[in-house]
């Protein structure tokens, strides 16, 4: 199973409840975004990965004590980094959360936070990556 390069703490910020079905669910995200990161690195300039739906990067699984690193977090351990990432989010608390735990562990990374529902954010979305030649979407 691939692994973010760090294990999810409790640090007060906001983790949202997700069912069991998480634990697959991240288990394949984190394996494609490598299997796409790896493979397509010398392919195009400017590689970016967009997450609509990002959530707080960390997620807690209803019933348990047990913290996952969400999607945004499998693509930022990849072993061959994007060159951008993108992360939409329409709740507040979580996006702040997020931007928190991004500075925190992944303070290089190229990251640009979008607060809205994603079908509203469109042009903001693609405004941030103008430049790319391929993009990656969660």
């Amino acid at each position: 199973m691939y692994q973010p390069l760090f294990e999810p703490q409790e640090d007060g910020l906001e983790i949202p409840e997700v069912g069991s079905w998480a634990e697959t669910k991240y288990r394949l995200v984190g394996l494609y975004d490598k299997l796409f990161s790896t493979g397509m690195k010398d392919r195009w300039e400017t590689r970016v990965y967009i997450d609509l739906y990002a959530g707080a990067g960390y997620s807690r699984i209803r019933g348990k004590n047990r913290l996952l690193a969400g999607s945004p977090f499998l693509a930022l351990s990849v072993p061959d980094p994007f060159d951008k990432y993108i992360f939409c989010e329409s709740s507040s608390p979580l996006l702040e959360a997020l931007k928190k735990r991004v500075r925190k562990h992944f303070p290089k990374a190229d990251a640009k936070f979008v607060l809205g529902d994603c079908n509203d954010k469109v042009e903001e979305i693609v405004v941030h990556p103008s430049k790319t030649r391929q993009v990656v979407s969660v």
